[in-house]
């Protein structure tokens, strides 16, 4: 009888071996199956919402190439008094938009030196002094805008921020969008 009782124990036991591993392995396969799925789905949300934002960032680039003021200034009229009421509308745009660092505007002469530029930089929005504007004209971003078509818009490779030649730290992946 002890014989028939293990016996009985071992097929029992291999019984529920093989049962375990069954559902193992098919638990297992749709874990894996449910998990890819989900992957995509988060994937394809995620490109759906970058793909929002720049159209976003091109609709802001394009209000501001259009802003008359912008226009009117660099035609030559206005000086500093409507330099300084673009560099109001360009801080209005930074406060309700924190997603951007800068907002800037690069003349041709003196090789591309910035006219205009405010800062965002630890939820501190400001105007940058004429004394710390920059010369962008050897930057690529900005030789590739100005040969573009008026009224297009440029989008840069998403890169580490470099200020004065030096990886700016903490590290900032940015993305440039420019128009001519």
């Amino acid at each position: 009888r002890s014989s028939d009782l293990l016996v009985y124990l071992v097929i029992i036991a291999l019984t529920s071996a093989t049962l375990g591993y069954a559902i193992y392995r098919l638990s297992s396969a749709k874990v894996l199956e449910n998990t890819t799925l989900t992957l995509i789905h988060n994937n394809e949300t995620v490109v759906l919402h970058f793909d929002a934002y720049l159209q976003d960032v091109r609709k802001d680039a394009i209000y501001l190439s259009k802003n008359p003021f912008l226009g009117d200034y660099l035609q030559g009229s206005g000086g500093t008094a409507l330099r300084d009421k673009i560099a109001l509308e360009f801080l209005a745009l930074l406060a309700a938009k924190n997603h951007y660092a800068q907002i800037r505007v690069i003349g041709l002469e003196n090789k591309g030196k910035e006219q205009i530029r405010v800062d965002q930089l630890d939820d501190r929005l400001f105007v940058v002094p004429d004394s710390m504007l920059q010369v962008k004209g050897d930057r690529d971003y900005f030789r590739e805008t100005i040969r573009l078509p008026q009224d297009s818009i440029y989008f840069s490779a998403i890169n580490l921020n470099q200020e004065y030649g030096k990886i700016f730290v903490p590290h900032t992946p940015t993305l440039r969008v420019g128009t001519p």
